[in-house]
């Protein structure tokens, strides 16, 4: 290292920490080599510091992740072309850059043109001091920071100005600004034909920036006169043949006869907007195109924005295909996991049934490549020759997709992917002197199929894959393809492509113990309906992994409300004390803000594992494996087994008791009174309501605004099938549990709420007791308890927050009819919890509900948690009980549990253990001074053999009842379990 370099090392306390990547030690670092090496080699990269995730499996690689990227500049303008650079490779979040008279600090995920720039970047002179007294914005990179997340999270990139979606607004807007001038010309040119274009020009410039081709004054500085305009469009086009036939012809191909119609005017509008940054009549520009450095964009990036913008080819069809922008970060996530367990090879095969523009199969190229390149003579290389790149392109990967556009953007990425690893001197004989063999091997019709994977029995009928990937479409069957009845059958519901996507690769395409990774919606482990696939599916395969990306629901892609699961499975039966893994990784978790994101981090302590054959035994188990924590399964079944008790019951059981029912509200259908009006949920909404959500009884403000309601009579109910749910008395309730009527008025609400009514006719004289009854039961029904154990039974209540179905309400735990007849306040929430569950004898739960209703509950629905104060630091002793009593309750022996030093960033929690700890669990821990920003749990040595320290990240939201009890696990499994 430079001696500045090795200075501010020291400095910052880089020195000696194993988070410190020098470039002598860029090619070991697996997955992210070629980034650090390009940075290396155009932005002037002298050294990364970065954090180790831990081992995922037994045999799993340690993953690097880089945090902080350290430059040298010669001066202002060089630091503002590296910043430029690192920005558009959009890898790491932080950036160094040390100029011989300051060093400037940069975020890696923003960066703004001209002037602005000052404004996005802070500056410290030096001399720098060292220690505590260096500069506020230097002792935020220090390590402990880093590997706290505290600091880095601030430089995450907003989703505005990330280089992805600056790519994605310059191409977008790119189309727009020529579709608007075609449109304005009348010319006869077709949606596709102008992203063909688009495509065309920047593979140009992709090859032109990284100097994979010279060519010099093929463009024109502006547009001046036509016939210059004439002479680039000329050189344009001989260029292309130049590069189809050195390259390849088979991307992005436009015909002579639709070259014509590409005016010269209009290709210069095209190459202003890119390079010039002009946009329409010259008196605006932009600079989402014209501000990338597509020398150093990666190309996953590329391939996946490709992805979302050739939506703009017909936006109709899109949407009914199923089209979401697969971020490339979900894409590493995934190969890293199937890595973990499958290494790949030189002869790995691959297939991605609907690859849309290839992030997939570009992640996973660069996979075996970097594979190669880590074994045997090859070790510590950069490149490897041509003809190896393309044995290992054309012998491991392989596609389908129904568009022909993006199955084109799949073969250009696959071969931009080539380039990173090609030797330049190989590149240069090749481009130099005349061979006819192509630099990018013809890939689409043979690799890359351009075709509805639902259209054949069987792609690549020869090939038995060891490796199948994606995302497909979240649909139904009939809507993406036109060949839903002639597929075969398979057990799924809801007729959803994507589970018969995942049947027809275990079934056709994955060799025996070949693995399968995909992202499906969440609905399949986890609605009410649910349960034929996943029980039919893990019959069949060794289902070994499940990601619940729930709480990324609105976040993860764009458009779609739906939630997603990650589910990874061997091609074999599932062995009889085989076991599952289960995360779901909280979004306020992870490092970033909820619309910037950029990596699923793995916090290890929040995975626990099942064996297979109870979490996919029934529906029921695969929803308690799916969505709750392992201390809220611990809770539901004791809750369950309370059913039969004296004071409390089911709400099932109630009901019965109490000639009760529970239905939903009535459609217009049910009714059959023509015109008779149905309240919604939007017109009995109170609105302004406080927080206790306490029973409503007043309905005349009601029918005041809406009269219409009180159209029907008793006499046209009379014979009616559902009557009793619109008169009588009843409670009114709202799906989402926010709110409740009781009342006796004639009418009726539609289906978005829920009814308890009496089965048969309640006489007058009863009417009165029958209504109190009905309050109490509401006020129950209303409570924080309440409202936890709908957390616990409702299918979808975790993921959406808002909707109680009826056989999820049905199995809560509410008061038998003597204790709800016998007392009148059944409030269950705050201060007054405490009195009623003694009363129904379940004092156990007032601290799984308290620590539900004060932090846990604000999760729900894919939330936020509110922005706290620090306010005392210390370890809640609630938390201590918690990890003891697991501890010594499942070791059998007392573990002393108690609080260490920790600093201004971490808690440590120190753990002593009766007896000196075996080899196996003294080899698990860390030797590493404090938690990783993935680790909420991580476990090093302390004084002897018998201690170990717990090093925690300090924030009540890692101290609660539910964490001391997953930690506990954590400690268990880690080190008697192995």
């Amino acid at each position: 290292m430079r001696t500045p370099v090795k200075h501010f090392c020291e400095c910052l306390g880089y020195d000696g920490d194993s988070g410190l990547i020098e470039p002598r030690e860029f090619s070991q670092v697996t997955g992210v080599a070629q980034a650090l090496w390009a940075a290396h080699d155009q932005a002037k990269l002298q050294a990364c510091f970065g954090a180790w995730e831990d081992h995922w499996g037994q045999d799993g690689s340690r993953r690097f992740t880089p945090l902080v990227y350290i430059v040298q500049a010669d001066d202002e303008d060089d630091a503002r072309r590296i910043h430029r650079w690192v920005w558009s490779q959009g890898k790491v979040p932080c950036l160094v850059i040390l100029c011989p008279d300051e060093v400037i600090v940069c975020s890696g995920f923003h960066f703004l043109t001209d002037a602005r720039w000052n404004d996005a970047v802070q500056r410290e002179p030096l001399p720098w001091s060292t220690g505590d007294r260096l500069a506020p914005s230097l002792r935020d990179l220090a390590p402990d920071r880093l590997h706290a997340s505290i600091t880095w999270r601030d430089f995450t990139k907003s989703g505005k100005v990330g280089v992805d979606a600056a790519l994605l607004d310059g191409l977008e807007g790119l189309h727009d600004y020529l579709a608007d001038n075609i449109k304005s010309e009348r010319l006869r040119i077709r949606p596709d034909l102008i992203n063909r274009l688009i495509g065309r020009l920047i593979y140009t410039y992709l090859l032109t920036d990284k100097r994979v081709i010279e060519v010099e004054g093929w463009e024109c500085d502006a547009a001046e006169g036509e016939r210059l305009l004439e002479q680039q469009s000329s050189r344009f086009w001989t260029l292309q043949d130049r590069i189809d036939e050195v390259f390849n012809g088979g991307v992005f191909q436009i015909s002579e006869q639709e070259r014509s119609l590409v005016t010269p005017s209009l290709l210069d509008l095209a190459i202003g907007f890119i390079r010039r940054g002009e946009k329409y009549d010259g008196k605006y520009r932009q600079t989402a195109l014209f501000s990338i450095d597509l020398s150093a964009i990666r190309i996953e990036t590329l391939s996946a924005v490709y992805e979302k913008f050739l939506r703009t080819e017909s936006v109709e069809d899109a949407n009914r295909d199923g089209v979401v922008y697969t971020r490339p970060f979900l894409a590493d996530f995934i190969l890293n996991r199937v890595a973990d367990s499958c290494k790949f090879k030189r002869d790995t095969k691959v297939l991605d049934p609907t690859c849309g523009s290839g992030v997939f199969l570009v992640a996973a190229f660069r996979h075996i490549v970097e594979s190669e390149l880590a074994v045997g003579r090859q070790r510590g290389r950069r490149y490897l020759s041509l003809q190896r790149l393309h044995e290992l392109l054309k012998g491991c990967i392989y596609g389908v997709e129904k568009s022909s556009s993006a199955a084109q953007v799949a073969a250009f990425s696959l071969y931009l992917n080539l380039l990173d690893y090609l030797d330049p001197v190989d590149l240069a004989s090749h481009i130099n002197e005349v061979s006819a063999e192509k630099v990018f091997p013809p890939m689409l019709g043979s690799n890359i199929v351009a075709a509805d994977f639902f259209s054949k029995k069987r792609f690549f009928p020869e090939i038995s894959f060891d490796i199948t990937v994606g995302n497909p479409p979240w649909k139904k069957l009939a809507d993406v393809t036109e060949h839903s009845g002639e597929v075969e059958r398979y057990a799924i519901e809801w007729h959803d492509a994507s589970q018969h996507v995942a049947w027809s690769l275990v079934k056709k395409y994955l060799k025996v113990d070949g693995r399968l990774a995909l992202v499906l919606p969440a609905k399949s482990f986890a609605a009410p309906a649910a349960g034929r696939f996943v029980t039919a599916f893990a019959r069949e395969t060794d289902i070994d992994l499940v990601v619940n990306m729930s709480s990324w629901r609105r976040y993860l892609f764009a458009g779609a409300e739906d939630p997603a699961a990650l589910m990874f499975a061997t091609n074999r039966p599932p062995k009889a004390v085989g076991r599952t893994y289960f995360y779901m990784p909280r979004l306020w978790s992870q490092p970033f803000n909820p619309d910037a994101m950029w990596m699923l981090a793995v916090d290890r302590a929040d995975v626990n594992s099942l064996p297979s054959a109870m979490a996919f035994a029934n529906p029921e188990n695969v929803f308690d494996a799916f969505v709750l924590k392992p201390y809220d399964r611990r809770v539901k079944q004791r809750l369950i087994s309370l059913y039969h008790g004296e004071k409390v019951t089911s709400l099932r059981g109630l009901l019965d008791d109490a000639g009760l029912e529970l239905a939903r509200g009535v459609t217009a259908a049910e009714l059959k009174i023509p015109g008779a009006a149905r309240a919604a949920a939007a017109q009995l909404d109170p609105k302004l309501r406080d927080d206790r959500r306490s029973v409503i009884t007043d309905l005349s403000a009601v029918f005041e605004e809406h009269p219409d309601l009180r159209d029907l009579s008793i006499e046209q109910l009379k014979e009616n099938s559902v009557g009793a749910r619109c008169k009588g008395p009843r409670l009114i309730l709202a799906r989402s549990m926010q709110y409740c009527y009781r009342t006796a008025e004639v009418f009726a609400v539609n289906p978005t709420f829920n009814l308890i009514f009496s089965i048969k006719p309640t006489p007058k004289r009863d009417e009165a007791r029958q209504l109190e009854l009905l309050s109490r039961l509401g006020q129950y029904l209303m409570s924080d308890f309440a409202r936890y154990q709908f957390a616990l039974f409702g299918k979808l209540w975790q993921i959406d927050g808002k909707r109680a179905e009826k056989n999820d309400l049905e199995r809560i735990v509410v008061p038998s009819l003597a204790s709800l007849q016998s007392h009148t306040d059944w409030d269950c929430s705050g201060s007054k919890a405490s009195d009623v569950l003694k009363r129904m004898e379940m004092e156990e739960f007032l601290a799984p509900l308290e620590d539900y209703a004060d932090f846990r509950s604000e999760l729900e629905n894919a939330r936020w948690p509110t922005p706290r104060p620090s306010g005392d630091s210390r370890v809640p002793e609630t938390y201590l009980a918690m990890l003891g009593d697991v501890l010594c309750s499942r070791l059998n022996e007392e573990v002393e549990v108690t609080t260490g030093e920790g600093n201004s960033v971490m808690t440590e929690i120190v753990l002593g253990f009766q007896s000196d700890l075996e080899d196996t669990a003294i080899a698990a821990l860390s030797d590493g001074d404090g938690f990783q920003f993935f680790d909420s749990a991580r476990l090093k040595r302390g004084s002897g053999r018998s201690q170990v320290i717990m090093c925690k990240p300090k924030g009540v939201e890692h101290m609660t009842l539910e964490r001391a009890y997953a930690d506990g696990l954590h400690v268990i499994n880690r080190l008697f379990l192995r």
